[in-house]
């Protein structure tokens, strides 16, 4: 019974981890003002025309 707790403390022990880790990266890039304009607009000129099994992204 004493394991089962142990477990289960460490799961969310860990979920609310990992949920602190995203805001803080979140937070961080909103500081540093995000992606850069450059790199968007070579993704967005890579992902134009890509096949996606009869899907086309604009």
């Amino acid at each position: 019974m004493e394991s089962d707790v142990f477990s289960v403390f460490w799961l969310l022990a860990a979920f609310v981890a990992g949920g602190l880790c995203g805001v803080l990266v979140m937070a961080l890039m909103t500081l540093s003002g995000g992606l850069p304009k450059r790199s968007t607009r070579a993704l967005q000129s890579e992902l134009r025309g890509l096949d996606l099994g009869g899907t086309t992204i604009v």
